[in-house]
Protein backbone atom coordinates (compact mmCIF):
# COMPACT_ATOMS: atom_id res chain seq x y z
CA UNK A 1 0.00 0.00 0.00
CA UNK A 2 1.22 3.47 -0.86
CA UNK A 3 1.72 5.97 1.98
CA UNK A 4 -1.02 8.56 2.35
CA UNK A 5 -0.11 12.20 2.97
CA UNK A 6 -2.63 14.57 4.50
CA UNK A 7 -1.55 18.21 4.58
CA UNK A 8 -2.73 21.26 6.49
CA UNK A 9 -4.10 19.48 9.54
CA UNK A 10 -4.54 21.88 12.44
CA UNK A 11 -2.94 20.88 15.74
CA UNK A 12 -6.35 20.87 17.42
CA UNK A 13 -7.49 18.17 14.96
CA UNK A 14 -4.64 15.77 15.75
CA UNK A 15 -5.63 13.00 18.18
CA UNK A 16 -3.67 13.26 21.45
CA UNK A 17 -2.62 9.61 21.11
CA UNK A 18 -0.62 10.54 17.98
CA UNK A 19 1.53 13.03 19.84
CA UNK A 20 4.52 11.35 21.46
CA UNK A 21 6.18 14.28 23.16
CA UNK A 22 5.83 17.98 23.63
CA UNK A 23 2.87 20.23 23.15
CA UNK A 24 1.27 20.99 19.83
CA UNK A 25 0.15 24.49 18.95
CA UNK A 26 -3.58 24.03 18.18
CA UNK A 27 -3.45 26.63 15.37
CA UNK A 28 -0.28 25.36 13.71
CA UNK A 29 -0.69 23.30 10.51
CA UNK A 30 0.88 19.86 10.14
CA UNK A 31 1.48 17.27 7.46
CA UNK A 32 0.51 13.75 8.47
CA UNK A 33 1.98 10.80 6.60
CA UNK A 34 0.35 7.41 7.10
CA UNK A 35 2.52 4.47 6.13
CA UNK A 36 1.50 0.85 6.50
CA UNK A 37 3.68 -1.26 8.76
CA UNK A 38 5.51 -4.12 7.10
CA UNK A 39 3.61 -7.35 7.45
CA UNK A 40 5.60 -10.24 8.85
CA UNK A 41 4.24 -13.53 7.65
CA UNK A 42 3.69 -16.31 10.17
CA UNK A 43 6.40 -18.29 8.35
CA UNK A 44 8.97 -15.48 8.85
CA UNK A 45 7.92 -14.97 12.47
CA UNK A 46 8.27 -18.70 13.17
CA UNK A 47 11.68 -18.79 11.50
CA UNK A 48 12.90 -15.97 13.75
CA UNK A 49 11.45 -17.66 16.83
CA UNK A 50 13.15 -20.92 15.84
CA UNK A 51 16.43 -19.03 15.53
CA UNK A 52 15.97 -17.52 18.99
CA UNK A 53 15.04 -20.88 20.53
CA UNK A 54 18.15 -22.54 19.10
CA UNK A 55 20.38 -20.58 21.47
CA UNK A 56 20.94 -21.63 25.07
CA UNK A 57 21.99 -18.22 26.37
CA UNK A 58 25.58 -19.32 26.83
CA UNK A 59 26.67 -18.23 23.36
CA UNK A 60 29.08 -15.39 22.75
CA UNK A 61 27.10 -12.13 22.54
CA UNK A 62 29.22 -10.73 19.72
CA UNK A 63 28.63 -13.83 17.58
CA UNK A 64 24.89 -13.66 18.30
CA UNK A 65 24.76 -9.99 17.27
CA UNK A 66 26.71 -10.73 14.08
CA UNK A 67 24.30 -13.55 13.22
CA UNK A 68 21.21 -11.40 13.76
CA UNK A 69 22.68 -8.52 11.75
CA UNK A 70 24.05 -10.71 8.97
CA UNK A 71 22.79 -10.28 5.44
CA UNK A 72 21.64 -13.91 5.52
CA UNK A 73 19.27 -13.28 8.41
CA UNK A 74 16.06 -11.44 7.64
CA UNK A 75 14.46 -9.90 10.67
CA UNK A 76 11.95 -7.21 11.55
CA UNK A 77 14.65 -6.06 13.96
CA UNK A 78 16.50 -4.71 10.90
CA UNK A 79 13.73 -2.33 9.81
CA UNK A 80 15.28 1.15 9.57
CA UNK A 81 14.03 3.65 12.13
CA UNK A 82 13.05 6.99 10.59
Amino acid sequence: MTPITVEYIKGKEIPPSWIREGKVNPEESFRVILEPEPVVSPKERNRLLDLLESFTGEEDSEEWIKKIKSAKTRSELKVPME
